[in-house]
Protein backbone atom coordinates (compact mmCIF):
# COMPACT_ATOMS: atom_id res chain seq x y z
CA UNK A 1 0.00 0.00 0.00
CA UNK A 2 2.85 2.63 1.16
CA UNK A 3 4.83 1.74 -2.32
CA UNK A 4 1.54 2.41 -4.36
CA UNK A 5 1.15 5.43 -2.58
CA UNK A 6 4.61 5.87 -3.21
CA UNK A 7 4.38 5.68 -6.83
CA UNK A 8 1.45 8.24 -7.01
CA UNK A 9 3.20 10.81 -5.57
CA UNK A 10 6.49 10.37 -7.68
CA UNK A 11 4.08 10.86 -10.81
CA UNK A 12 2.55 13.46 -9.12
CA UNK A 13 6.01 15.39 -8.75
CA UNK A 14 7.36 14.01 -11.77
CA UNK A 15 4.36 15.93 -14.07
CA UNK A 16 5.06 19.24 -11.91
CA UNK A 17 8.38 19.28 -12.60
CA UNK A 18 7.35 18.56 -16.26
CA UNK A 19 5.44 21.58 -16.19
CA UNK A 20 7.97 24.06 -13.76
CA UNK A 21 11.02 22.89 -15.51
CA UNK A 22 9.71 22.46 -19.18
CA UNK A 23 5.96 23.91 -19.72
CA UNK A 24 7.01 26.80 -17.14
CA UNK A 25 10.41 27.46 -19.22
CA UNK A 26 8.85 27.28 -22.60
CA UNK A 27 5.93 29.99 -21.70
CA UNK A 28 8.17 32.30 -20.44
CA UNK A 29 10.74 31.75 -23.46
CA UNK A 30 7.68 32.56 -26.14
CA UNK A 31 6.70 35.13 -24.09
CA UNK A 32 9.42 37.24 -24.05
CA UNK A 33 9.44 36.02 -27.89
CA UNK A 34 6.26 37.41 -28.40
CA UNK A 35 6.52 40.65 -27.10
CA UNK A 36 10.29 41.58 -28.76
CA UNK A 37 8.51 40.60 -32.26
CA UNK A 38 5.87 42.71 -31.42
CA UNK A 39 8.60 45.91 -31.75
CA UNK A 40 10.20 44.20 -34.98
CA UNK A 41 13.47 43.11 -32.97
CA UNK A 42 12.79 39.66 -34.83
CA UNK A 43 16.43 38.28 -34.79
CA UNK A 44 16.09 38.68 -31.26
CA UNK A 45 12.75 37.20 -31.15
CA UNK A 46 14.04 34.01 -33.33
CA UNK A 47 16.29 33.15 -30.46
CA UNK A 48 13.51 33.65 -27.64
CA UNK A 49 11.00 31.34 -29.51
CA UNK A 50 13.85 29.06 -30.60
CA UNK A 51 14.42 28.88 -26.41
CA UNK A 52 11.09 27.84 -25.65
CA UNK A 53 10.99 25.14 -28.50
CA UNK A 54 13.50 23.36 -27.08
CA UNK A 55 12.58 23.65 -23.24
CA UNK A 56 9.27 22.13 -24.53
CA UNK A 57 10.82 19.13 -26.66
CA UNK A 58 12.33 18.32 -22.97
CA UNK A 59 8.60 17.87 -21.73
CA UNK A 60 7.75 15.96 -24.84
CA UNK A 61 11.26 13.65 -24.97
CA UNK A 62 10.77 12.91 -21.23
CA UNK A 63 7.01 12.94 -20.08
CA UNK A 64 5.47 11.63 -23.61
CA UNK A 65 1.91 11.01 -21.59
CA UNK A 66 2.34 14.06 -19.21
CA UNK A 67 -1.13 16.14 -19.09
CA UNK A 68 0.77 19.05 -20.44
CA UNK A 69 1.43 16.74 -23.98
CA UNK A 70 -0.82 19.31 -25.52
CA UNK A 71 0.80 22.53 -24.65
CA UNK A 72 4.47 21.29 -25.16
CA UNK A 73 3.02 20.63 -28.29
CA UNK A 74 2.14 23.56 -29.02
CA UNK A 75 4.87 25.66 -27.51
CA UNK A 76 7.46 23.43 -29.09
CA UNK A 77 5.87 23.68 -32.44
CA UNK A 78 5.10 27.17 -32.55
CA UNK A 79 8.61 28.39 -31.24
CA UNK A 80 10.04 26.09 -33.87
CA UNK A 81 8.31 27.50 -36.18
CA UNK A 82 8.81 31.52 -35.36
CA UNK A 83 12.45 30.39 -33.98
CA UNK A 84 13.86 29.87 -37.61
CA UNK A 85 13.43 26.02 -37.88
CA UNK A 86 9.90 24.89 -39.70
CA UNK A 87 11.12 21.59 -40.12
CA UNK A 88 10.74 20.71 -36.77
CA UNK A 89 8.23 23.23 -36.15
CA UNK A 90 5.90 22.25 -38.69
CA UNK A 91 5.92 18.18 -36.89
CA UNK A 92 5.04 19.53 -33.45
CA UNK A 93 1.93 21.78 -34.84
CA UNK A 94 0.33 18.84 -36.64
CA UNK A 95 0.42 16.58 -34.41
CA UNK A 96 -0.85 19.23 -32.02
CA UNK A 97 -3.75 20.34 -34.68
CA UNK A 98 -4.40 16.52 -34.89
CA UNK A 99 -5.66 16.17 -31.68
CA UNK A 100 -9.33 16.48 -30.97
CA UNK A 101 -9.04 18.93 -28.24
CA UNK A 102 -7.08 21.71 -27.71
CA UNK A 103 -7.97 25.74 -26.75
CA UNK A 104 -9.44 27.53 -29.85
CA UNK A 105 -7.14 30.07 -29.61
CA UNK A 106 -3.45 28.04 -29.94
CA UNK A 107 -5.51 26.38 -32.47
CA UNK A 108 -5.45 29.42 -34.05
CA UNK A 109 -2.41 30.72 -33.65
CA UNK A 110 -1.04 27.23 -34.43
CA UNK A 111 -2.57 27.57 -37.91
CA UNK A 112 -0.95 30.74 -38.28
CA UNK A 113 2.58 29.64 -37.65
CA UNK A 114 2.11 26.93 -40.03
CA UNK A 115 1.07 29.08 -42.66
CA UNK A 116 4.09 31.37 -41.55
CA UNK A 117 6.14 28.76 -42.26
CA UNK A 118 4.75 28.15 -45.68
CA UNK A 119 5.22 31.69 -46.69
CA UNK A 120 9.08 31.42 -45.56
CA UNK A 121 9.23 28.53 -47.51
CA UNK A 122 7.71 30.49 -50.77
CA UNK A 123 4.60 29.49 -50.84
CA UNK A 124 2.97 32.64 -51.12
CA UNK A 125 -0.30 32.21 -52.70
CA UNK A 126 -0.91 29.34 -50.41
CA UNK A 127 0.24 31.16 -46.91
CA UNK A 128 -2.49 33.93 -48.41
CA UNK A 129 -5.33 32.52 -48.34
CA UNK A 130 -4.67 30.41 -45.57
CA UNK A 131 -3.48 33.43 -43.70
CA UNK A 132 -6.75 35.58 -45.10
CA UNK A 133 -9.36 32.62 -43.91
CA UNK A 134 -7.93 32.81 -40.21
CA UNK A 135 -7.68 37.00 -40.47
CA UNK A 136 -11.29 36.50 -40.98
CA UNK A 137 -12.32 33.74 -38.89
CA UNK A 138 -10.08 33.34 -36.12
CA UNK A 139 -10.22 34.36 -32.21
CA UNK A 140 -8.84 38.18 -31.80
CA UNK A 141 -5.17 37.32 -30.44
CA UNK A 142 -4.56 35.28 -33.30
CA UNK A 143 -6.52 37.36 -36.08
CA UNK A 144 -4.20 40.50 -35.87
CA UNK A 145 -1.21 38.15 -36.78
CA UNK A 146 -2.88 36.27 -39.65
CA UNK A 147 -3.34 39.65 -40.84
CA UNK A 148 -0.03 41.06 -40.65
CA UNK A 149 1.24 37.64 -42.33
CA UNK A 150 -1.33 37.96 -45.33
CA UNK A 151 0.47 41.41 -45.95
CA UNK A 152 3.79 40.13 -46.19
CA UNK A 153 2.30 37.80 -48.81
CA UNK A 154 0.63 40.19 -50.62
CA UNK A 155 4.17 42.42 -50.36
CA UNK A 156 6.18 39.27 -51.21
CA UNK A 157 4.05 39.01 -54.03
CA UNK A 158 4.53 42.63 -55.48
CA UNK A 159 0.36 43.67 -54.64
CA UNK A 160 1.44 46.53 -52.08
CA UNK A 161 -2.16 47.96 -52.56
CA UNK A 162 -3.23 44.93 -51.04
CA UNK A 163 -0.69 44.84 -48.44
CA UNK A 164 -1.85 47.94 -47.72
CA UNK A 165 -5.87 47.35 -47.22
CA UNK A 166 -4.95 44.79 -45.08
CA UNK A 167 -2.87 47.05 -42.70
CA UNK A 168 -5.89 48.98 -42.64
CA UNK A 169 -7.50 46.83 -40.40
CA UNK A 170 -5.15 46.56 -37.65
CA UNK A 171 -1.89 48.68 -35.94
CA UNK A 172 0.92 46.52 -37.73
CA UNK A 173 3.77 48.34 -36.75
CA UNK A 174 6.27 45.39 -37.92
CA UNK A 175 4.18 44.78 -41.36
CA UNK A 176 4.01 48.72 -41.92
CA UNK A 177 8.30 48.93 -41.92
CA UNK A 178 8.21 46.28 -44.37
CA UNK A 179 5.53 47.35 -46.23
CA UNK A 180 7.84 50.86 -46.44
CA UNK A 181 10.98 49.01 -47.07
CA UNK A 182 8.94 47.14 -50.31
CA UNK A 183 7.90 50.59 -51.70
CA UNK A 184 11.44 51.99 -50.91
CA UNK A 185 12.72 48.66 -53.51
CA UNK A 186 9.84 49.50 -55.92
CA UNK A 187 10.84 53.26 -56.36
CA UNK A 188 8.09 54.51 -54.72
CA UNK A 189 9.13 56.59 -51.91
CA UNK A 190 6.10 58.63 -51.42
CA UNK A 191 4.40 55.69 -50.30
CA UNK A 192 7.36 54.45 -48.29
CA UNK A 193 7.26 58.47 -46.63
CA UNK A 194 3.50 58.24 -45.64
CA UNK A 195 4.21 55.04 -44.09
CA UNK A 196 6.95 55.96 -42.67
CA UNK A 197 5.31 59.39 -40.82
CA UNK A 198 2.90 56.88 -39.67
CA UNK A 199 4.84 54.33 -37.44
CA UNK A 200 7.49 57.75 -36.20
CA UNK A 201 4.45 59.90 -35.49
CA UNK A 202 4.14 57.23 -32.24
CA UNK A 203 7.60 56.90 -31.74
CA UNK A 204 8.16 53.92 -33.66
CA UNK A 205 11.94 53.53 -32.96
CA UNK A 206 12.32 50.39 -34.65
CA UNK A 207 16.32 48.77 -34.89
CA UNK A 208 16.23 49.23 -38.70
CA UNK A 209 14.94 53.22 -38.42
CA UNK A 210 18.43 54.22 -39.48
CA UNK A 211 18.18 51.96 -42.94
CA UNK A 212 14.95 53.65 -43.88
CA UNK A 213 16.29 56.95 -43.38
CA UNK A 214 19.42 56.15 -45.75
CA UNK A 215 17.04 54.56 -48.33
CA UNK A 216 15.07 57.49 -48.79
CA UNK A 217 18.22 59.29 -49.27
CA UNK A 218 19.70 56.98 -51.61
CA UNK A 219 16.06 57.20 -53.22
CA UNK A 220 16.61 60.82 -53.92
CA UNK A 221 14.12 62.39 -52.28
CA UNK A 222 16.06 64.05 -49.16
CA UNK A 223 13.34 66.14 -48.04
CA UNK A 224 11.66 63.58 -47.57
CA UNK A 225 14.18 62.15 -45.17
CA UNK A 226 14.21 65.09 -43.41
CA UNK A 227 10.74 65.31 -42.76
CA UNK A 228 10.89 61.62 -41.07
CA UNK A 229 13.68 62.52 -38.82
CA UNK A 230 12.35 65.69 -37.44
CA UNK A 231 8.79 63.78 -37.12
CA UNK A 232 10.18 61.18 -35.12
CA UNK A 233 12.33 63.98 -32.96
CA UNK A 234 9.07 65.51 -32.28
CA UNK A 235 7.67 62.18 -31.02
CA UNK A 236 7.60 60.65 -27.97
CA UNK A 237 10.30 57.99 -28.78
CA UNK A 238 13.38 57.81 -26.73
CA UNK A 239 15.42 60.73 -26.81
CA UNK A 240 18.63 58.81 -27.60
CA UNK A 241 17.16 57.17 -30.75
CA UNK A 242 16.13 60.57 -31.61
CA UNK A 243 19.47 61.87 -31.18
CA UNK A 244 20.54 59.58 -33.20
CA UNK A 245 18.40 59.72 -35.91
CA UNK A 246 19.22 63.41 -36.36
CA UNK A 247 22.97 62.80 -36.01
CA UNK A 248 22.72 59.97 -38.55
CA UNK A 249 20.75 62.86 -41.39
CA UNK A 250 23.48 65.38 -40.45
CA UNK A 251 26.03 63.43 -41.37
CA UNK A 252 24.53 62.17 -44.71
CA UNK A 253 24.19 66.32 -45.44
CA UNK A 254 27.53 66.93 -44.28
CA UNK A 255 28.73 64.30 -46.74
CA UNK A 256 26.77 66.39 -49.53
CA UNK A 257 28.73 69.26 -48.47
CA UNK A 258 25.02 70.65 -47.28
CA UNK A 259 25.60 72.33 -44.19
CA UNK A 260 22.67 74.51 -43.42
CA UNK A 261 20.39 71.02 -43.51
CA UNK A 262 23.63 69.24 -41.25
CA UNK A 263 23.51 71.98 -38.96
CA UNK A 264 19.94 72.41 -38.22
CA UNK A 265 19.76 68.17 -37.62
CA UNK A 266 22.79 69.00 -34.90
CA UNK A 267 21.13 71.94 -33.33
CA UNK A 268 17.96 69.34 -33.01
CA UNK A 269 20.33 66.62 -31.65
CA UNK A 270 21.86 68.87 -29.33
CA UNK A 271 18.60 69.88 -27.99
CA UNK A 272 18.02 66.41 -27.33
CA UNK A 273 21.05 65.06 -25.56
CA UNK A 274 20.92 63.59 -22.11
CA UNK A 275 23.91 63.63 -21.12
CA UNK A 276 27.78 65.47 -21.93
CA UNK A 277 29.52 62.45 -24.18
CA UNK A 278 25.94 63.08 -26.29
CA UNK A 279 26.04 66.90 -26.27
CA UNK A 280 30.30 67.06 -27.15
CA UNK A 281 29.17 64.45 -30.14
CA UNK A 282 26.93 66.98 -31.54
CA UNK A 283 29.18 69.78 -30.97
CA UNK A 284 32.12 68.72 -32.87
CA UNK A 285 30.39 67.96 -35.46
CA UNK A 286 29.23 71.75 -35.35
CA UNK A 287 33.09 72.64 -35.21
CA UNK A 288 33.10 70.46 -38.46
CA UNK A 289 31.13 72.68 -39.80
CA UNK A 290 32.09 75.97 -39.21
CA UNK A 291 35.63 75.04 -40.99
CA UNK A 292 33.95 74.60 -44.25
CA UNK A 293 34.08 78.27 -44.77
CA UNK A 294 37.49 79.23 -43.51
CA UNK A 295 40.10 80.55 -45.88
CA UNK A 296 42.75 81.37 -43.84
CA UNK A 297 45.04 78.29 -41.89
CA UNK A 298 45.02 80.92 -38.86
CA UNK A 299 41.05 80.80 -38.60
CA UNK A 300 40.82 77.18 -38.98
CA UNK A 301 43.43 77.08 -36.19
CA UNK A 302 41.15 79.25 -34.51
CA UNK A 303 38.16 77.37 -34.75
CA UNK A 304 39.43 74.17 -33.94
CA UNK A 305 40.58 75.70 -30.79
CA UNK A 306 37.21 76.85 -29.69
CA UNK A 307 35.59 73.24 -30.67
CA UNK A 308 37.80 71.70 -27.39
CA UNK A 309 35.13 73.15 -25.16
CA UNK A 310 32.08 71.98 -27.17
CA UNK A 311 33.79 68.54 -28.55
CA UNK A 312 36.25 67.87 -25.98
CA UNK A 313 37.31 64.11 -25.00
CA UNK A 314 35.46 62.78 -28.90
CA UNK A 315 37.75 61.05 -31.22
CA UNK A 316 36.51 63.60 -33.79
CA UNK A 317 37.78 66.42 -31.84
CA UNK A 318 40.99 64.98 -31.61
CA UNK A 319 41.32 63.63 -35.05
CA UNK A 320 40.44 67.48 -36.02
CA UNK A 321 43.68 68.60 -34.37
CA UNK A 322 45.99 65.99 -35.05
CA UNK A 323 44.91 66.86 -38.88
CA UNK A 324 45.13 70.53 -38.32
CA UNK A 325 48.93 69.77 -36.96
CA UNK A 326 49.61 68.26 -39.86
CA UNK A 327 48.07 70.61 -42.21
CA UNK A 328 50.61 72.90 -40.30
CA UNK A 329 53.36 70.99 -41.06
CA UNK A 330 52.80 70.94 -44.50
CA UNK A 331 52.01 74.35 -44.92
CA UNK A 332 55.06 75.50 -43.35
CA UNK A 333 57.71 73.60 -44.87
CA UNK A 334 60.12 75.13 -47.08
CA UNK A 335 59.33 73.22 -50.50
CA UNK A 336 60.56 74.26 -54.08
CA UNK A 337 58.58 71.08 -56.02
CA UNK A 338 55.21 72.54 -54.55
CA UNK A 339 54.08 69.38 -53.27
CA UNK A 340 53.82 70.26 -49.18
CA UNK A 341 51.52 72.91 -50.27
CA UNK A 342 49.21 70.61 -52.39
CA UNK A 343 49.18 67.62 -49.75
CA UNK A 344 48.52 70.27 -47.26
CA UNK A 345 45.34 71.42 -49.02
CA UNK A 346 44.28 67.88 -49.52
CA UNK A 347 44.31 67.41 -46.44
CA UNK A 348 42.38 70.47 -45.31
CA UNK A 349 39.74 69.03 -48.09
CA UNK A 350 39.48 65.34 -46.84
CA UNK A 351 40.64 65.44 -43.21
CA UNK A 352 39.35 68.81 -41.79
CA UNK A 353 36.88 69.52 -44.37
CA UNK A 354 37.99 72.79 -44.63
CA UNK A 355 37.06 73.69 -48.85
CA UNK A 356 37.69 77.61 -48.42
CA UNK A 357 41.35 76.84 -46.85
CA UNK A 358 41.97 73.86 -49.48
CA UNK A 359 40.86 76.02 -51.98
CA UNK A 360 43.34 79.59 -51.23
CA UNK A 361 45.84 76.60 -50.78
CA UNK A 362 45.54 75.05 -54.61
CA UNK A 363 45.14 78.75 -56.04
CA UNK A 364 48.42 79.91 -54.08
CA UNK A 365 49.82 76.44 -55.69
CA UNK A 366 48.59 77.58 -58.83
CA UNK A 367 50.63 80.45 -58.61
CA UNK A 368 54.09 79.46 -58.16
CA UNK A 369 55.39 78.63 -60.93
CA UNK A 370 56.28 75.00 -59.39
CA UNK A 371 56.39 71.52 -61.04
CA UNK A 372 53.01 71.00 -59.03
CA UNK A 373 50.77 74.33 -60.24
CA UNK A 374 49.31 72.52 -63.19
CA UNK A 375 47.73 69.63 -60.55
CA UNK A 376 46.83 72.41 -58.82
CA UNK A 377 44.19 73.25 -61.49
CA UNK A 378 42.64 70.19 -60.89
CA UNK A 379 42.88 70.46 -57.07
CA UNK A 380 40.27 73.35 -57.63
CA UNK A 381 38.02 71.31 -59.04
CA UNK A 382 37.54 69.28 -56.19
CA UNK A 383 36.77 71.83 -53.85
CA UNK A 384 34.99 74.42 -56.07
CA UNK A 385 33.37 71.80 -58.87
CA UNK A 386 33.59 72.80 -62.21
CA UNK A 387 32.93 71.31 -65.57
CA UNK A 388 35.51 68.58 -66.74
CA UNK A 389 35.72 71.10 -69.93
CA UNK A 390 36.82 74.02 -68.36
CA UNK A 391 39.14 72.65 -66.23
CA UNK A 392 40.71 70.75 -69.71
CA UNK A 393 40.42 74.28 -71.40
CA UNK A 394 42.49 75.72 -68.00
CA UNK A 395 45.14 73.50 -67.95
CA UNK A 396 45.51 73.19 -71.56
CA UNK A 397 45.76 77.15 -71.48
CA UNK A 398 48.12 77.92 -68.51
CA UNK A 399 50.12 74.81 -68.62
CA UNK A 400 50.26 72.75 -71.99
CA UNK A 401 53.61 70.90 -71.87
CA UNK A 402 52.15 69.44 -68.64
CA UNK A 403 51.84 65.86 -67.49
CA UNK A 404 48.10 66.76 -66.23
CA UNK A 405 47.34 68.55 -69.79
CA UNK A 406 48.73 65.22 -71.39
CA UNK A 407 46.42 62.77 -69.49
CA UNK A 408 43.84 65.27 -69.67
CA UNK A 409 44.40 64.91 -73.97
CA UNK A 410 43.88 61.02 -73.16
CA UNK A 411 47.48 60.51 -72.97
CA UNK A 412 49.99 58.14 -71.17
CA UNK A 413 52.01 60.98 -69.07
CA UNK A 414 53.45 58.43 -67.23
CA UNK A 415 56.78 58.38 -68.36
CA UNK A 416 57.46 61.93 -68.71
CA UNK A 417 59.98 63.47 -66.28
CA UNK A 418 57.58 66.26 -65.53
CA UNK A 419 54.92 63.16 -63.90
CA UNK A 420 57.94 61.24 -62.49
CA UNK A 421 59.41 64.88 -60.55
CA UNK A 422 55.57 65.15 -59.31
CA UNK A 423 55.62 61.65 -57.79
CA UNK A 424 58.87 61.93 -56.32
CA UNK A 425 58.15 64.99 -54.03
CA UNK A 426 54.92 63.98 -53.37
CA UNK A 427 56.19 60.36 -52.34
CA UNK A 428 59.31 62.12 -50.29
CA UNK A 429 57.42 65.24 -48.64
CA UNK A 430 53.87 63.20 -47.50
CA UNK A 431 56.73 60.30 -45.76
CA UNK A 432 58.99 63.01 -44.04
CA UNK A 433 56.28 65.32 -43.07
CA UNK A 434 54.22 62.31 -41.49
CA UNK A 435 57.39 61.14 -39.78
CA UNK A 436 57.59 64.77 -37.89
CA UNK A 437 54.24 64.49 -37.24
CA UNK A 438 54.18 60.85 -35.52
CA UNK A 439 56.67 62.52 -33.35
CA UNK A 440 55.22 65.29 -32.71
CA UNK A 441 52.17 63.80 -31.58
CA UNK A 442 54.34 61.44 -29.13
CA UNK A 443 55.49 64.24 -27.47
CA UNK A 444 51.93 66.07 -27.22
CA UNK A 445 49.72 63.36 -26.54
CA UNK A 446 51.94 59.83 -25.26
CA UNK A 447 49.80 56.64 -25.53
CA UNK A 448 49.53 54.51 -23.04
CA UNK A 449 52.73 52.22 -21.95
CA UNK A 450 54.50 54.07 -24.59
CA UNK A 451 53.17 52.75 -27.92
CA UNK A 452 52.93 54.36 -30.79
CA UNK A 453 49.96 56.31 -32.09
CA UNK A 454 47.86 55.25 -35.35
CA UNK A 455 49.53 56.56 -38.65
CA UNK A 456 48.86 59.23 -40.67
CA UNK A 457 45.62 59.97 -42.87
CA UNK A 458 45.73 57.56 -45.38
CA UNK A 459 46.25 59.10 -48.46
CA UNK A 460 45.24 58.04 -52.10
CA UNK A 461 47.50 58.96 -55.17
Amino acid sequence: MRRAFGAVVLALVASGCAYYNGVYNAKRAVRRGEALRAVGREGEAAGEFALGAISAETVLARYPRSRWRAEALYLAGRGGALGGDCGRGRGHLMTFLARPAAQREWRDRAGVALALCDLRAGRLADARVVLDSLAVHAVPSARDEAIIGAARAAIALGDLRGAEQRLARVDAGVAQWELAAAALAAGEPVRAESLMILRVRRGDARPDLPQFVRGLWVAGDRAAMDRVVFTFGGSRARSSDRFAAHLLAADLWMAARVDANASAHLLAARRLALDSVAEVEAGSRLTLLRLADRSRLEDVTAVVGQGRREGRGTLLQQRLEDNLLLVQILERRVDRTGAALFLAAEVARDSLRAFSLSDALFRRLEESGTVMASRAVLGIATVTPESASVVAARVQERFPRSPDAARLGGNDASTMPAYVAQQAALTDVWTTATRRWRDSLAILRPAPGGAARAGAPRRVP
